[in-house]
């Protein structure tokens, strides 16, 4: 099957990315030549999970401690792409957004902004219960703890 090959050798591919965008650098360089677009479109409902999957967690790596290639996530979409996942029904999938969500929004007052903007927190809510499972769950309460920390340091240095 011609569709299952691709999608294999697509992922292949994004396996291997991951690797080579773990380093700064590469990251960078990745981004200056519209990795970040490309990876945001294998992001899109209609892609395979698998692709999706991969494509979520190679983003995530990018934008890891790395402001310039978080502002570039969120000028290709990758945001609104990100709120989709987790509203996929793909658990692997769900997981690796919420990865992805945690490096995006790090440290990012306009990532958080857009997030809260476009419905995001109310997004995660099914994920803190027992039934998301213990480790989407456990992913979950970290990110909005991320978050919370991120906004009360914001309000107490404005005192």
């Amino acid at each position: 099957n011609t569709a299952q090959l691709d999608t294999e050798s697509r992922r292949f591919a994004l396996e291997e990315l991951q690797y080579y965008v773990e380093d700064i650098d590469n990251a960078l360089n990745f981004a200056k030549i519209g990795g970040i677009r490309v990876l945001t479109e294998c992001m899109s409902p209609s892609e395979h999970h698998d692709i999706r999957y991969w494509a979520a967690w190679v983003l995530g790596t990018l934008v890891q401690n790395n402001p310039p290639t978080q502002v570039q996530c969120l000028k290709e979409g990758a945001l609104k792409v990100t709120i989709e996942a987790l509203c996929g029904e793909h658990a692997d999938v769900k997981e690796k957004a919420i990865f992805l969500l945690s490096g995006l929004l790090r440290d990012s007052d306009v990532a958080v902004a857009a997030f809260v903007d476009n419905g995001g927190v109310g997004v995660l809510r099914p994920f803190v219960d027992a039934e998301a499972g213990k480790k989407i769950a456990a992913k979950t309460i970290f990110l909005l703890a991320q978050l919370l920390e991120h906004h009360s340091g914001k309000r107490s240095r404005a005192y």
